[in-house]
């Protein structure tokens, strides 16, 4: 068991590695080269036949332009895994479905929170 969750954590990072290379060298769209995208996490299924990437995009807090972020890169899924296939050695490259993850912005905006309770008293 735990040499099974050693490798798909290995797997998981060269997989975050590899989107980010891909977003930022290959993506060549401007509506999203205008975010600064970062994946947060990757999660891979038990027999790593998908991945969920969790995707943070900084300097964004309108919630329209997160939506169609999301939907390119949603829709360059499919593009993405075939570039993962050609530079990962991987019998199985994963489907991949994109998530916002918003962890970040709610971090700020309680840590915001307690700064300001922190400075009332």
């Amino acid at each position: 068991m735990n040499n099974l969750f050693f490798r798909s954590s290995r797997i998981s990072e060269e997989i975050k590695k590899e989107i980010m290379s891909i977003l930022y060298r290959k993506i060549r769209d401007p509506r999203i080269n205008c975010v600064f995208i970062t994946i947060s996490h990757v999660k891979l299924s038990r027999d790593l036949s998908s991945a969920k990437i969790f995707v943070t995009l900084y300097n964004n807090d309108k919630k329209n332009m997160i939506r169609k972020t999301m939907n390119i890169l949603i829709k360059a899924s499919d593009y993405i895994r075939i570039i993962l296939r050609k530079n990962l050695n991987l019998r199985i490259v994963p489907k991949l479905s994109f998530v916002y993850d918003d962890s970040l912005v709610k971090g700020i905006y309680i840590s915001n929170i307690i700064n300001k309770t922190m400075n009332i008293k």
